[in-house]
């Protein structure tokens, strides 16, 4: 099965003094808390994000239910609190993530990696042609690069797929497929769904889940405590970062590369 190397931008979202009411507003004077609204800046942007789920230590163990800690997307609005980063690679902020209705920004969020379901819907999809078509069980790794190493923050593994045209016609947006805030932050963002209804133009794929069996897909992530007890001072957890040559990884590049060295499969275990 095809393994691709997705890279796409890894800049953390960092609020900042005086920034506009487009961007988010602080609650205290000493800037250590606020808002951050719609991402509108010219480059998608990763946050260090805590939310509830299901996690694991190894691929064998059972699953645990908790607050979590991970590095990912989530273009929409957040509350965030300032961290204490003991180096450059470690966050500065942690994000909790929530969705107003009726909302938009210049960004969606792809690949989407709340609720039941991973997703992964049309992120360079248009300039790299064999995404559309990855048959199931494919991995995709996405991740960032920083020299010759690569920062991984999603492993997608495809479990099925749906076109623009299943969605918008055949299942009228189902939400027991199609989550709501799937829907706001990424499917129906600038009517991206609607505009692309020719059969093929996008993909639309749904992650495998533990419940479907090895590989599945995931995100490097830690257990936490709820946002508000978390202390002010809290460090948070860098991102996992491979190398290259050691992983039979692609050089670094921005887009997407298919992986040919078989032993990468060792990254899930």
């Amino acid at each position: 099965m095809p393994i691709v190397k997705f890279v796409h931008p890894g800049q953390e979202v960092l609020p900042k003094a005086g920034m506009s009411i487009e961007q988010g507003i602080f609650d205290d004077e000493r800037e250590t808390r606020g808002i951050r609204y719609w991402n509108n800046e010219q480059h998608h942007c990763r946050k260090y994000l805590i939310s509830k789920g299901k996690h694991r230590s190894s691929a064998e163990e059972e699953d645990s239910e908790g607050f979590l800690t991970f590095w990912g997307e989530w273009e929409p609005q957040s509350r965030f609190k300032k961290l204490d980063a003991p180096t450059n690679r470690h966050p500065k902020y942690l994000h909790k993530p929530f969705l107003l209705k009726g909302s938009t920004g210049r960004h969606n969020t792809d690949p989407f990696v709340f609720g039941k379901r991973f997703w992964y819907t049309n992120c360079h999809q248009e300039n790299y042609r064999f995404l559309r078509g990855l048959p199931i069980g494919s991995m995709i790794l996405f991740g960032t690069q920083y020299n010759n190493r690569f920062a991984l923050d999603t492993v997608f593994v495809v479990k099925d797929g749906y076109s623009p045209y299943q969605y918008i016609v055949k299942h009228k947006r189902d939400p027991a497929i199609f989550p709501e805030q799937l829907q706001i932050a990424t499917l129906d963002h600038g009517d991206m769904a609607a505009n692309h209804l020719q059969l093929g133009d996008l993909r639309f794929y749904r992650g495998k889940s533990p419940c479907d069996g090895a590989p599945f897909s995931f995100v490097p992530c830690g257990p936490s405590g709820a946002y508000e007890e978390a202390g002010e001072r809290e460090e948070g957890h860098a991102r996992i970062e491979l190398d290259c040559a050691a992983f039979g990884l692609p050089e670094n590049s921005e887009g997407c590369a298919q992986v040919r060295n078989q032993d990468v499969l060792n990254l899930w275990k």
